[in-house]
């Protein structure tokens, strides 16, 4: 299948040549570099994006590599490219529509998906006026049916962005406003132990308090042994007798005052920070 040049088209403000051909017949395609210009990035980064992902792309059908095959020669000839630019280039991608669909996957970014929908639009479904008169009604219907399903397929996609961007929104208000439990707080610190390859648990939490303290001032340590004091003060008073270590320990402990003082998301930040340093 030879290329085929037709008139400059207005696409996204630009003048971009309309190729078609390639990948079959009146199949518009578009250069990599005309790609660049529109979306506003280099060249460089949309070969480097393409040939990360090589293996994405289907030859002869999403793209073809005009550095290895003969249509390069006549695009030369119409002044689409030029000798210079040839020569330095190790690749020259020609996308299909498919194949642009693809590298716009790959970019993921808004501003791609906006200017997606307007090369669309302006470029590859963008019909000519020769091709209607010439049509049969056939042709014409079948046209239209393809057009029906692009837009249909449009609308689809922007529910779809939209329903992703309220998902987005709602586990973002949730994250803010939610805060940690003392489960997910303890996990966290197991976690940390697991990651700093200790079983003595208690050097994590004291890591965890000191942090506080240099912080936020907070001195959870001290606030714990004041507590543990007087609880142990009342019961000697009222009984003759002392609670043993281990009954002092569950009735008060560093998390009752974390707790106390609203601390719950600052502490889990600092132990999240203390195991991304180990990895």
């Amino acid at each position: 299948m030879e290329l085929e040049l037709r008139e400059t088209l207005d696409v996204c403000g630009m003048a971009i040549p309309c190729i078609a051909g390639g990948f079959g017949k009146n199949k518009k395609a578009m250069l990599a570099k005309h790609v660049a210009d529109i979306h506003g990035k280099t060249l460089k980064g949309v070969n480097r994006a393409i040939n990360m992902n090589r293996h994405r792309f289907r030859d002869q059908v999403d793209l073809i590599d005009l550095k290895r095959e003969h249509f390069l020669v006549h695009l030369m000839h119409q002044g689409v490219l030029s000798k210079n630019a040839v020569n330095r280039s190790s690749n020259i991608y020609l996308l299909s529509e498919r194949g642009y669909a693809k590298l716009m996957k790959i970019f993921d970014d808004e501003k791609s998906w906006e200017y997606y929908d307007r090369l669309l639009d302006e470029y590859f479904d963008r019909q000519e006026e020769s091709d209607e008169a010439g049509a049969s009604p056939a042709e014409l219907i079948l046209n239209l049916a393809h057009q029906l399903v692009h837009h249909e397929n449009k609308v689809k996609k922007m529910d779809q962005q939209y329903a992703d961007t309220a998902n987005k929104v709602t586990s973002i208000s949730n994250h803010l406003t939610k805060k940690p439990t003392r489960s997910q707080i303890v996990h966290k610190v197991q976690e940390y132990a697991r990651v700093r390859g200790t079983r003595n648990i208690n050097t994590c939490w004291n890591e965890v308090y000191h942090l506080l303290k240099a912080k936020y001032g907070i001195d959870i340590l001290t606030r714990v042994k004041n507590r543990k004091d007087y609880i142990q003060g009342k019961r000697l008073q009222e009984t003759g007798k002392v609670y043993a270590p281990s009954t002092l320990e569950k009735k008060v402990n560093g998390l009752d005052i974390i707790f106390e003082e609203a601390f719950e998301q600052e502490t889990m930040d600092i132990v999240a920070g203390l195991i991304s340093q180990k990895y």
